[in-house]
């Protein structure tokens, strides 16, 4: 066998020879170049060789393959046969070449060999091949000769990433009598941790009596890898792990640690290691702060880490949207930190600071991409093609980038146009420019234009067609491309069951919901809701409840699981205070109280619902409202943050109930329940109730039925629900309660649902920075026949923490499309940036404070303020006059300058006494029995016209602002 290799050095062959065993142990210590030329020189010498020298040449190339195989060319004219150990140290020298291991496998003649196999077998792991390996076991089965330990333990190190197939080898190795070793098990777990599969990783460690490191380190991974933080940080304790010995636990135990409040575990793991830590243990502890949008941590940390420890710390910054301090720390750092930096810009709508960042720095595709990147996230699309086809030789990297930034913006056709123009500039089109176009046409529910692009069988770009289907009435390819897939997807899984629910296959999607429901998680809350609205639509009441059964089985707090069955059993249309609640309420009440916060699914809600059961008597709806608002209070003394309208909040929302004037009452956002029970016990119309989230509808469901009011309350996604809301009449309120940047799309699938002069309320819209809604309601690009007020308001803990809530009159008319100022674009991807944010990894209350801040700041500047010197339940002064919505002089009557109605409140105008600058009162009806608005027509007081109501709120406010301060 002769191979070509490199050059052959001279030897080093000492003038006294050695004995057989000597030279065979100094032949394993010389360079591989080396050995040949001893070898020979050897030989010269009148040595006599044997195979332990044939296997010592060979094993010192063991990082060399091609000078393995230039020795193995020369054994036969050194008369040295070529014998098991000899081969095995070539196959392991072969290391990721498992082809050629293979081939020297089946020429060497040791092929049934255990050894030898095991060799191959480790070359087939190390380059993962698991598929060969298996088939290389199922070879030497047909050869007669059974795998031994080592060979399994081998393919289960291949199937690293194929976690079924290693738990299967482990079954087979029982089969065989063939007892699994240490090895075995830690190859298995190593498996698992790939396949985030920690519980089988955990049952697998248990099988160990006196796991090694290794062992303890690959349960490790699959906690953290799996996100059980707790698990993970009490498995590092309990294997006994030191941090001078055994760093690498540690910072496995440091990855674990991402989100929320990991960063301080993160940091305390970091200063047990003390002088011992390493770089990754810095990295480590660095991704946790960045994560969890700690930047000053983070820039501590990057003091001492180098180029890659200031681009975590400027990561962070980014995270915290913390542009500002990132551009400082880009300051004279390579284009790696200037692209952070583009980046940090990016996710707050900052592109032109981004612009001037690139600048700075000088051509770079990396800085290009980035930037292409921040133009997206503002919708600069015709800005990021000028820069794109600025760039003399665009790659892959620009032009995913760029086509990303035409479908966030819409633009389909620039992005299929640019995917389509990749083969002219010499640039090979891949899945990330691909999906990117696919997005586009997504966005644009062009799902037949997005099947054009698809090339081959589905694969993560087929999801993006899957998704136009479900958005289009493309059902039948849905379930097709499903079928296709090569592997098993659950987003795939969802997306087909998506395009079914919304077509109304009801069939198909019952068929669909067997698979998806096999592990049912939080994060599938959509596809969840779908099944769940469809199930109600269509009265399929058996789905229903299998649906809330299947869901009880989710890891979460005690009393999750009697909560769903409850819900289960409950039916919409049946009278309030079924029994089954009042079982409920005695089997919550004999769960320990728990605490109000923290990291399970649904554990602050649950322990809202024991609270209410607890304190409250069945039917009682006004003291579940207090209870709710008494829980509200421990929470936020815990830190926590109660998610539903109290204090002025609920004032407003009760006003704007009362205005409905019998008419329907939507509430979207339901939540648990809360705003629903305050609309429902004084809206003299039916009200209706909209929630996304399965769990919390069930726990809404059963809050409601308890306090013994009737809410019509629909799961499911507001873009399937509302186009079945239209009704004759239309809603004559509504209160939306979800985030400030979903504000926009929302109004626009509920403007054709609004009943003419219905009354439109939305919570946090300071907050969560409502920014293309509020343009689209009360500034300069709102409708005329849109009459907003923004009010100040306070949450019923935190008096001090300032929020608006905007209350429109909608006379009629449709939205304007005015192209919302840049100013609001910037705001509005700073609140998407926070959503997203604190939907996965959780936001900090300081992260709120300064989105309120900057989101304040920003609608001041174009003219988007709160109603000055509002004064809720207060009078006002009598000594100005007042007009009416014709120019017409009021006369005055008590307090009242300007006696209007609205909502169920009574308005005036005037000057308050706070600071005796002009401002608008509400007054609650009949707070003061004489001077009701109706009496004030009566006497004659105001000449004020209910169809004079929306002009005169106008009035108030361009006369009841005042100069920003």
């Amino acid at each position: 066998m002769a191979c070509t290799g490199a050059k052959p050095r001279a030897c080093r062959v000492p003038e006294e020879l050695p004995d057989s065993r000597a030279s065979a142990k100094m032949l394993r210590s010389l360079a591989p170049e080396e050995c040949i030329a001893t070898l020979h020189a050897l030989r010269a010498q009148r040595l006599e060789l044997n195979a332990f020298h044939a296997a010592a040449a060979v094993g010192a190339c063991r990082r060399s393959w091609p000078t393995a195989l230039q020795v193995l060319g020369e054994l036969p004219g050194l008369r040295l046969a070529v014998d098991e150990a000899t081969c095995c140290s070539a196959i392991s020298s072969c290391r990721q070449e498992w082809q050629m291991a293979l081939a020297l496998l089946a020429s060497g003649g040791h092929g049934a060999s255990p050894r030898a196999s095991g060799a191959a077998l480790s070359a087939c792991a190390a380059a993962r091949r698991w598929e060969v390996a298996l088939g290389l076991l199922d070879w030497l089965s047909a050869e007669h000769s059974q795998p031994d330990v080592i060979s399994y333990s081998s393919a289960i190190t291949a199937c690293e990433g194929q976690w079924e197939q290693a738990l299967g080898l482990l079954r087979a190795m029982a089969a065989a009598a063939c007892e699994p070793n240490e090895v075995s098990y830690t190859a298995a777990m190593a498996g698992l941790a790939e396949g985030q599969q920690w519980e089988q990783a955990m049952q697998l460690l248990r099988c160990l009596p006196q796991p090694d490191r290794r062992a303890w380190n690959a349960a490790l991974t699959a906690l953290a890898r799996g996100r059980q933080r707790s698990a993970c940080l009490a498995l590092l304790r309990r294997s006994n792990a030191r941090p001078g010995s055994h760093v690498v636990s540690y910072n496995i135990a440091m990855g674990a640690c991402a989100g929320e409040d990991g960063w301080v575990l993160a940091l305390s793991l970091l200063a047990e290691l003390g002088d011992d830590a390493d770089q990754l243990s810095v990295a480590a502890a660095l991704g946790a702060c960045e994560a969890a949008g700690r930047w000053r941590q983070a820039l501590a940390l990057a003091l001492g880490g180098g180029t890659g420890g200031l681009r975590s710390a400027i990561g962070a910054c980014a995270r915290a949207a913390q542009w500002q301090r990132a551009l400082l720390l880009a300051q004279g750092a390579d284009a790696s930190c200037g692209a952070a930096a583009i980046g940090a810009c990016g996710n707050t709508g900052h592109w032109e600071q981004a612009l001037l960042v690139a600048e700075s720095y000088g051509p770079s595709p990396v800085l290009l991409s980035a930037l292409l990147g921040a133009c997206g996230a503002a919708r600069r699309w015709q800005r990021a093609l000028q820069l794109f086809w600025a760039e003399e030789l665009p790659n892959s990297f620009c032009f995913s980038a760029a086509i990303a930034a035409c479908a966030k913006a819409s633009e389909w056709q620039a992005a299929v146009e640019l995917l389509q123009r990749m083969p002219e500039c010499s640039v090979e089109s891949n899945n990330i420019c691909l999906n990117a176009a696919l997005s586009a046409c997504q966005r644009a529910g062009l799902w037949q234009r997005a099947l054009s692009l698809l090339r081959g069988p589905p694969d993560s770009a087929g999801l993006h067609v899957l998704l136009c289907c479900a958005e289009g009435s493309g059902w039948p390819l849905a379930l097709a491309l499903l079928a296709a897939y090569p592997t098993e997807s659950p987003a795939a899984l969802d997306a087909a069951c998506m395009a079914c629910c919304r077509a109304l296959r009801w069939r198909e999607a019952v068929w669909l919901a067997r698979a998806l429901l096999q592990s049912p998680s939080p994060g599938r809350v959509e596809a969840l809701a779908a099944l769940a609205a469809l199930f109600e639509e269509e009265g399929l009441e058996q789905p229903r409840r299998r649906l809330l059964q299947r869901l009880g089985r989710l890891q979460g707090p005690e009393g999750l699981q009697e909560v769903l069955m409850t819900a289960a059993d409950l039916d919409p249309q049946a009278p309030p205070l079924p029994s089954s609640v009042v079982g409920l309420q005695g089997s919550l009440a004999r769960l320990p109280a728990g605490p109000a916060t923290g990291r399970l699914p649904y554990q602050k809600e649950v322990a809202l619902l024991r609270h209410v059961l607890r304190s409250c008597s069945a039917g009682d709806g006004a003291a579940v409202e207090e209870a709710m608002d008494s829980f509200a209070g421990r929470l936020g003394a815990a830190g926590g943050w109660a998610k539903f309208a109290g204090g002025t909040k609920a004032e407003v929302l009760l006003r704007a109930a009362a205005g409905a004037q019998g008419g329907a009452v939507l509430d979207v956002g339901a939540y648990c329940g809360g705003s629903a029970l305050r609309l429902a016990r004084r809206a003299a119309g039916e009200v209706v109730a909209l929630e996304l989230d399965v769990v919390l509808s069930a726990i809404a469901r059963v809050l409601l039925t308890f306090a013994g009011v009737r809410v019509r309350l629909l799961t499911g996604h507001t873009r399937q629900l509302l186009p079945r809301l239209r009704q004759p009449g239309g809603f004559a309120a509504v209160f939306l309660d979800v985030w400030g940047s979903q504000y926009a799309e929302v109004l626009a699938s509920l403007r054709p649902c609004l009943a003419p002069g219905a009354l439109l309320c939305a919570d946090n819209v300071l907050r969560t920075a409502a920014a293309e809604f509020l343009w689209r309601v009360a500034g300069a690009g709102a409708a005329p026949g849109f009459r907003t007020l923004l009010l100040p308001v306070t949450e019923v803990v935190k008096q001090s923490e300032e929020d608006w809530m905007s209350v429109t009159v909608v006379a009629g008319g449709d939205l304007n499309v005015f192209e919302v100022p840049a100013p609001l674009l910037q705001l509005q991807a700073a609140s998407e940036f926070l959503r997203a944010r604190a939907t996965n990894v959780g936001a900090e209350p300081e992260e709120f404070d300064d989105l309120a801040q900057h989101a304040k700041h920003v609608l001041r500047s174009v003219g988007i303020v709160p109603v000055d010197g509002v004064s809720w339940g207060k009078r006002v002064a009598a000594d100005v006059e007042g007009h009416s919505a014709h120019d017409t002089e009021v006369r005055l009557g008590g307090a009242f300058h300007v006696g209007v109605e609205v909502g169920g409140m009574e308005w005036s105008y005037g000057r308050t006494f706070r600071d005796s600058r002009p401002g608008v009162v509400g007054l609650p009806p009949r707070k003061d029995p004489n001077h009701s608005y109706r009496e004030t027509l009566q006497l004659g007081v105001t000449d004020m016209s209910l169809e004079d109501v929306n002009e005169v709120i106008s009035n108030m406010i361009e006369a009841g602002l005042g100069e920003p301060p």
